[in-house]
Formats: structure tokens, C-alpha cells, sequence
């Protein structure tokens, strides 16, 4: 049956459900190796938080909350005419202006430093104010960095006032502070420009009526002294006419004043907040703006003539009346259109955005009212140039009457334009009146700070959790990179890409260590756990050396392994104990064995096997001195399972020069009549010279690396001086690999050990 498969994909290719696991594990994997540097970063950033934490002095936050209603403007249009602005920061973003006003607002901190600095202390607990400077001015510093403003909910018009401190009473007090100046603060705003101009129409009216009252005198008496009767018609004409444009001049006079005023208010609120926007701009708009204010005012003066002379052309206009409407209305027009690009460039010389927040949204507001007030000022300049012509125009029409009614016209016309200003007055002062009792600000208090019993910062429980998570997460950033920079063998995949692998041996560790001393007793000698294949014959470490052995013997079937060299790289790595077990299994598979410790620097195989030093039969420094040229085989020292051992019972110097002389070379061969395997424990490669001595004259060459503590830089200098002597490398055994504790030999090479316990259980 032929496949439809191409012959480079595999037959059966893994699903990639399998690559996803296999990155699983070998991230799990990671994390397990550096599972102390985890702990360690984990600790030591938790601690270093916990001492902020618990160092850090405690900060409490009271918070009072406001109820900000909208202010409500005049509902008489007229009430402008007297100066009258809707309070700056109110319409649909009230509460976001009023927020950014409560956070900016020098004149609110500085009323409240001044207010902290004449208690000097907390009034409930008596102890000294923490928020404040040694002046006025440093504190306000201290009291805008502590304080804080917020909108409680978008459809609500509530601002909560915060404020911290160390002292919970004190920062109890400077919120309620806050919020009391805030109110003031508002209602003050709103009343300033409406007050303003009730003083000054209250002034104006109460010196209108005294100059009246004196020109009605006046009059009286001139007339009883000159005998002067009344004025002709022609004559009272002329004096009506200069009265009621000098009425005139005098109110546009009075409202330029109080444009004035409200236009010093506005910059001055201004100037608390954002100082460079006060500064006049020198703009070709404002420029046009006045021409066009020039041109208004002799339209309106012409149309008010016209109606003066034709009172019936305001219901039924002619042709020559819509006419100047239409010019006047084209003219207002143009002057709006003026004035907002005069704003636009007011705010651009400024850095401000209009749309950026509500800050900025109020600052624009109050520039459009002090560009709307220079207009004003502008037109009341304007209609005060064109009365004023009109003026000098009927005083010389007066210059024409009889010299003896010359002085009765002047008081007469002097009386009636005081008259008609004082009405005038009169008005605007009951209107400003109505205005400034029903302006009650747009702020109340409807809960007052309480002094906290739980400080706000630090947050105990939340640095803690932040701390740890910052310090996990540093953690295995830690063993991230140290498994990046670690070069020490782990798996079998780590020794496959240097050389074969010929088998892996579990830790013995914990068998060892579940056996007091690590020995066991056998009948005429006492011997290490770690020989597996006596200690635990029944065992995944048994078996571990057999299919080491196996695959020793079958791997090189057109190759006797007769003698084998066990070595390492680096000490420690297990190469004495795999000597020794391996010996031992090759002994229980019937075959004649020989194990010699080669190791003249730190000889081991004696101790692992329970042979005391004063045990009768030659070591291998003997036959090596000894000349003789037969071996005394039969006195050799046999160990478990008749396995003979020729020990180095202790360390040897000039082992080089024995090792790489003729002697050994004979040696070797009597001994490869004798016996089926011989086995060489030999020194550390990166140690001594002797094994790569040694592996010039054996079959094969086992290195031994150990899992977890064998640097694999190490292995591949190993590996590299074993091929340049044309040493016959087997493989590499990988010793103490724990296959349960890597996730991603878990399931293969783990397998091993679970199913051979499961069926020795069964057995």
C-alpha cells in the first residue's frame, strides 16, 4: 500500500498541540531552575517595599463635599447696561470649571493661609499646623500640593474637596477651610461686578440730586431777580436738544466707567490664574473693531435724530430709517465676527486651547468677557465723539438767543440734562439693587470634613500585593536571564547536541539519604547505597546501569568493548560511582569483571566497595612497580558478585609517568586475557592528563556528566581533548537526572521509572 505522503515529511508529524506543551514545560522548566533566585528577588523586593511602607509617615485625607447650583443671569436684558456679567465658570461644564477654579485659585489659598496662620494650631487637638510655611506665600505652595478636587459623578452637580495631612484633625480643618472660602469665594466673585456698580450709581445719584436741587434754585432766583420769563419755542428747542445729549454724554460717561470697572474685576481674576492673558495684545481686529464702533455711533446718533424729530418712524420706518438699520445691523455683524477673531488671537499669543478641558474652557470664557468689555469701552468712546460734535453743533444755535435768556437757556438746559441723567440713574440703581440681593453665590456646604481614623497613604495592604507582584515578576525576570546565562548541562537534549548519549542514571541522592550513613552491610563488608545494582537491584537505578551496559555492548557490535575508561569532564560529576555500578552489572550479566581505580589522585572505588586499605592483594601501584612479568590474578581482591577490584588504596605521585609507561601497556594486555570487561576509573579529564593516557589504550570511553552542576562549556573542551588524542568516545552518560522534576522529560523519560515500579509492584 503506497502513502500519498511526500517523502521529506514525517510519516506521523507531531500536532502542534505537542510544540505548545513542549514551550509549556521548558518555561515551567525555567522557572523550577531558578525557583531560589525567584524566592530571593521575590523577598528581597517584598522587604525593601515593606520597609517603605511601614518608614513612611502616615498621610490622612479628609474631604468635605459641595452642591454646586447653576447661577441664574438677569432676566431683563438691560441688566448689561449697568455692567452686569453671569459669573465666570458657570453654564454645562459648571462643575468641571469650578473644580479647576477650587484647584487654581490663589485667592482661595491665600485666604485660607492666612486664616491657618492666625490659629498657628489645630483648634480640637492643639497641636501645632503642619501645612504651613514660615509666610503666607510658601504655605499657599503647601496647600495647592495637598489639596485636591473632584467631580463626585457626571450627572451630579456635587465637587468633594480633599485634603492630606499627617494630622487627620488638621486635614479636617483645612478642608472645611477650603470649603468655606470656596463659598465665599463664589458669592463674591458673583456679587463683585453687580456691587461695584451699586456703589458707584449711589454715588452718582446722590451728587446728581444735590446739582439738581442747586440748579432748580438757581433758576428761582434768576428769575425773581431779572424778571426773565420763559424761553421761546424756537428757543426752548435749542435747550432741550443740548439737555438731553448732554444727558447723553453723561450716561455714556457713566457706562464707560462701569465697563471700566468690570473690565479691571475680570483681569484681575484673571490674573490670579493665568497672568499672561492679561497683557493687551496689539491686534489689527481691535484696530477695525474702533473704526466700526466710530461708524455705529454716527448711524445710531443720525437714527435717533430722525426718531426724535418723527417719533411715529420707530412703529412705521421709511425707507431712509431701514436703510440705516440695515447699515447698523451689517455693522454689528462685523463687529462680532471682529471680536471673536480678536479672542482666537488673544488665546493663540496665550498657549491656551479652548477645547483642551475645563480649564482652559474657563480661561476662554473670561477672556471673551474682557474682549467684549474693551468693545464696550470702545463704542462708549465712539458715541462720545459723535454726541459731543452734535453738541457743539446746537451750542452755537444757543450762541443766537437774546443775551437776557442766554443764562435762563444755560440753567434750564443744564437742570433737565440733570434731570433726565438722575431718572436714568435712578433705574439702573434698582435694577443693580435687584440683582445683588438675589445673587446668594452658587456653592453650599451640604457635608463637612470629619477627621479620619484610617490614614489614606501608604496603603498597607495594597504596597504589599504591588510589592509582591513587582517582586515575582522581577523574580523570574531574574531566572529568565539566569537560565540565559547558564551554561550547565540539564537534559538529554543538552548532551545530544555534543555527543551521543549512551544513557542517563537518576539521582541516588535520595536513596542514600533514606539509609543512615549512606551504607549498607553485607555480609563481610559494609558498602555505599549508591551501588545500586546490590543496594536496590530491584530499582529504575539498577536498570538505569543495564541498559548503560546494553547499550555499551550493542551500540559497537563490530567492536569488542573489552576494556572501558569512565571519566569526566570536571569533579563531582558521579564518575567513580558509574565505574563501580557499571562493573557491578557487567559482573551480574556472568561476565568475568575487573575494575581498576586509576584515579592516583583521589582513589575512591575502594571506599565505595567497603575494601579497607589493609585488605590483602595487590593495587594497581603494585603491578605497575612490580616487575614480575606474570599477574597474580588469583590474588586479586574480589568484591560483590566476584567482581575483582585493583584499588589505588592511596593517592600516587608521578601517576602520569605510570600510566603512560610500557608497564601499563603490558599490563593491559595480560589483563584483557583474563577478563571479559575491564573497567578504568580514571581522574577528570580538566584535572589531570592520566585519562586521556588511559583512553589512548582502552576500547571506549564513557564520559559522565552530572545533571544540573556539569558545565557544558566544560563538556565540549572535554569532548574536544578526548578527539585529539583519538580517544574512542562511546557516549556520555548523564548522571543524577531526575526526570519526575523536569516537565518536559516528565512524560518520556519519567515513564521509564513509573512503569517499572508499577509492574515490580504487580510482581
Amino acid at each position: 500500500m503506497s502513502s500519498n505522503l511526500p517523502l521529506s515529511e514525517p510519516l506521523y508529524p507531531r500536532p502542534a498541540e505537542v510544540s505548545t506543551k513542549h514551550a509549556l514545560h521548558e518555561t515551567l522548566e525555567v522557572l523550577r531552575r531558578g525557583k531560589w533566585h525567584i524566592v530571593g528577588v521575590f523577598l528581597l523586593v517584598l522587604a525593601g517595599v515593606a520597609v517603605y511602607t511601614f518608614s513612611t509617615t502616615p498621610q490622612y485625607t479628609a474631604s468635605t463635599l459641595l452642591l454646586v447650583s447653576p447661577q441664574q443671569s438677569p432676566s431683563t436684558s438691560e441688566a448689561l447696561s449697568y455692567g452686569y456679567v453671569e459669573a465666570a465658570g458657570l453654564g454645562e461644564r459648571e462643575s468641571a470649571n469650578q473644580v479647576f477654579v477650587l484647584q487654581e485659585s490663589v485667592d482661595i489659598a491665600e485666604r485660607v493661609a492666612e486664616r491657618l496662620h492666625a490659629l498657628r494650631t489645630v483648634p480640637e487637638t492643639d497641636r501645632p499646623i503642619t501645612l504651613q510655611g514660615e509666610s503666607v506665600t510658601e504655605t499657599v505652595s503647601m496647600l495647592q500640593g495637598s489639596i485636591s478636587a473632584d467631580i463626585v459623578a457626571d450627572d451630579m452637580d456635587a465637587i468633594e474637596i480633599s485634603v492630606n495631612s499627617e494630622d487627620p484633625a488638621e486635614a479636617a480643618l483645612i478642608a472645611d477651610l477650603y470649603a468655606e472660602e470656596y463659598v465665599k469665594h463664589t458669592r463674591d466673585v458673583s456679587r463683585r461686578r453687580i456691587t461695584s456698580s451699586r456703589a458707584f450709581l449711589e454715588d452718582q445719584i446722590e451728587n446728581r440730586l444735590e446739582e439738581l436741587r442747586r440748579l432748580e434754585d438757581e433758576i428761582e432766583a434768576y428769575r425773581r431777580q431779572e424778571g426773565a420769563v420763559d424761553l421761546d419755542v424756537s428757543s426752548q428747542y435749542t435747550v432741550t436738544q443740548i439737555a438731553q445729549l448732554e444727558a447723553a454724554l453723561d450716561e455714556e460717561h457713566i457706562d464707560q466707567i462701569m465697563h471700566e470697572a468690570t473690565l479691571r474685576a475680570t483681569e484681575e481674576e484673571l490674573q490670579q490664574i493665568h497672568p499672561r492673558l492679561t497683557q493687551q495684545l496689539a491686534s489689527g481686529a481691535e484696530k477695525e473693531i474702533e473704526s466700526w464702533q466710530v461708524a455705529l455711533a454716527d448711524l445710531e446718533s443720525r437714527l435717533e435724530q430722525i426718531y426724535l424729530h418723527n417719533p411715529e418712524l420707530r412703529d412705521s420706518p421709511s425707507e431712509e430709517v431701514g436703510d440705516l438699520e440695515s447699515r447698523i445691523a451689517a455693522i454689528r455683524d462685523r463687529t462680532r465676527l471682529l471680536s471673536e477673531q480678536y479672542v482666537g488671537e488673544l488665546l493663540d499669543a496665550g498657549g491656551i486651547d479652548p477645547t483642551e478641558g475645563s480649564g482652559m474652557a474657563y480661561l476662554s470664557q473670561l477672556n471673551r468677557q474682557i474682549v467684549d468689555e474693551r468693545i464696550a469701552i470702545s463704542g462708549a468712546h465712539a458715541k462720545i465723539s459723535a454726541i459731543e460734535r452734535r453738541l457743539a453743533a446746537y451750542r452755537q444755535k444757543l450762541d443766537a438767543i437774546p443775551s437776557q435768556s442766554i443764562q435762563l437757556a444755560q440753567l434750564e438746559r443744564a437742570r433737565q440734562s440733570n434731570e433726565q441723567v438722575y431718572t436714568h440713574l435712578v433705574q439702573q440703581l434698582q435694577e443693580a439693587r435687584m440683582a445683588e440681593e438675589s445673587e446668594i453665590g452658587l456653592a453650599q456646604v451640604i457635608r463637612p470634613a470629619l477627621a479620619p481614623e484610617m490614614p489614606s497613604h501608604p496603603n498597607i495592604p495594597r504596597n504589599l500585593i504591588l510589592g509582591g507582584l513587582l517582586g515575582l515578576l522581577l523574580g523570574m525576570v531574574a531566572a529568565s536571564v539566569r537560565h540565559r546565562l547558564d551554561t550547565r548541562v540539564y537534559t538529554p537534549d543538552d548532551v545530544n547536541a555534543e555527543a551521543s548519549l549512551i544513557g542517563t542514571i537518576p539521582d541516588l541522592h535520595l536513596a542514600m539519604k533514606k539509609v543512615p550513613g549512606g551504607t549498607f552491610r553485607s555480609p563481610d563488608r559494609r558498602m555505599s547505597t549508591a551501588l545500586a545494582p546490590i543496594s536496590h537491584p530491584v530499582s529504575p537505578s539498577a536498570e538505569a546501569y543495564r541498559r548503560v551496559y546494553l547499550n555499551l555492548q550493542f551500540r559497537h557490535q563490530d567492536k569488542e568493548m573489552q576494556t572501558v575508561l569512565i571519566t569526566s569532564g570536571e569533579a563531582g560529576a558521579g564518575k567513580s560511582t558509574t565505574a563501580v555500578n557499571l562493573a557491578l552489572t557487567a559482573a551480574r550479566a556472568r561476565r568475568r569483571t575487573l575494575i581498576i581505580d586509576a584515579d592516583f589522585h583521589r582513589p575512591t572505588v575502594h571506599r565505595l566497595l567497603g575494601i579497607p586499605q589493609s585488605s590483602p592483594g595487590p593495587d594497581i601501584k603494585d603491578l605497575l612497580l612490580d616487575g614480575q612479568h606474570d599477574l597474580p590474578v588469583e590474588r586479586f581482591i574480589r568484591g560483590p558478585d566476584n567482581v575483582f577490584v585493583l584499588p589505588a588504596r592511596k593517592p600516587v605521585a608521578g601517576s602520569t609517568e605510570l600510566l603512560g609507561s610500557a608497564r601499563m601497556r603490558h599490563v593491559i594486555e595480560q589483563l584483557r586475557a583474563s577478563f571479559d570487561v575491564i573497567i578504568f576509573d580514571s581522574p577528570p579529564v580538566l584535572v589531570a592528563t592520566d585519562a586521556l593516557l588511559l583512553a589512548t589504550q582502552c576500547d571506549a570511553t564513557i564520559l559522565v556528566a552530572s545533571a544540573g552542576s556539569t558545565d557544558l562549556d566544560a563538556l565540549k573542551h572535554t569532548i574536544g581533548d578526548l578527539e585529539d588524542v583519538g580517544a574512542s568516545l562511546a557516549g556520555i552518560v548523564l548522571n543524577r537526572f531526575d526526570p519526575t522534576h523536569m516537565y518536559a522529560y516528565k512524560y518520556t523519560y519519567g515513564y521509564r521509572d513509573q512503569y517499572y515500579a508499577d509492574y515490580a509492584a504487580v510482581g
